[in-house]
């Protein structure tokens, strides 16, 4: 990332980027700040195109019209596919690209032998973004609360990470409820976190999670109406679920194939405050369960994104079973 800011910072850009990688924030953030570096709020020469639907051609048309009024047009593609599989007539394109047109691509899956990619890494640049290690998430935490003037001890920021585990949307939305919550305060306190934080996700999380898949609808309901109490939205709600079951399923795997706790946390970047509450977690969760409730999460995500259904609804079926 260090040349992604140094070129924001330069105001001189490669032809064309790759992000990739893991961890969603990081890709949101950073898709922003090269729109915004390369043309600003220009809309008149942006173009998006997302899914593996999207046609090349059309793409490499739009690319090769001239900026209006102006010395750059940035076209962004997220999730094609093209980085993984096929892509041979994007990369065809980018032995000649038009000079004033610029590229981001930003895709879930890549393999650095696929044709697009090795093109990109020749005439640009790829930039895998993935979960921070357990030291990074904590200097970028304790950075986010210095920018704010609050300051906090070690041993309580390890705690607080402890309850929201190492996806940094997660960490962040957390942390602008901490510094909303300790108000002209410049300490944070233990209690501030637990008042806060311990609560909503550590506790009414895990706890509505497991009575998901224990049948029991009336406890997990009970649960959802706290979180609904604490104000937080339904779809936050159901993608705390999801990340919850998926990381239970990632750490049962490697339990299960004899990983002790030191590989878990080197296999998913994750600090040992977390990987000890998800191995004993884990432990009490049948794979199979723990599979049916990441699809059906998935599935109801979608139908409220589609506009089939609404967003507490959708949330109300996967905790009732239906």
């Amino acid at each position: 990332m260090k040349q992604l800011n140094q070129d924001i910072k330069n105001n001189e850009f490669k032809k064309v980027y790759l992000l990739t990688g893991d961890e969603a924030f990081l890709l949101r953030s950073y898709k922003k700040r090269l729109k915004s570096a390369i043309i600003g709020d220009d809309d008149m020469n942006y173009s998006y195109w997302e899914g593996k639907d999207t046609d090349a051609g059309s793409v490499i048309d739009n690319a090769e019209t001239l900026p209006f009024f102006s010395d750059r047009k940035l076209i962004i593609i997220e999730n094609s596919g093209w980085c993984k599989t096929g892509g041979a007539e994007m990369a065809a394109y980018f032995d000649q690209p038009c000079d004033s047109t610029y590229f981001i691509f930003v895709e879930a899956e890549t393999d650095k032998r696929n044709k697009l990619y090795k093109k990109i890494s020749e005439l640009g640049y790829v930039c895998e973004m993935n979960h921070p290690k357990a030291d990074d998430m904590v200097n970028w935490a304790a950075g986010m609360l210095m920018q704010s003037g609050k300051k906090i001890t070690r041993s309580d920021l390890e705690m607080f990470l402890g309850t929201t585990g190492n996806d940094m949307e997660l960490v962040k939305n957390e942390l602008d409820k901490l510094i909303s919550y300790v108000g002209d305060k410049d300490f944070v306190s233990r209690e501030d976190i637990e008042a806060v934080t311990t609560v909503t996700l550590t506790n009414k999380v895990y706890d509505m999670c497991r009575a998901i898949t224990q049948k029991k609808y009336t406890e997990a309901m009970q649960y959802y109406e706290d979180l609904l109490a604490l104000r937080e939205s339904p779809m936050s709600i159901l993608y705390k679920i999801s990340r919850q079951f998926k990381q239970l399923l990632d750490v049962k795997d490697l339990i299960d194939s004899g990983n002790r706790q030191d590989a878990i946390m080197s296999r998913l970047h994750i600090p040992s405050f977390v990987a000890g509450r998800l191995i004993q977690q884990a432990r009490g969760y049948d794979r199979h369960a723990l599979m049916n409730n990441i699809n059906r999460c998935l599935e109801l995500e979608e139908a409220f994104k589609t506009g089939d259904m609404p967003e507490r609804l959708a949330v109300e079926l996967l905790i009732c079973g239906a």
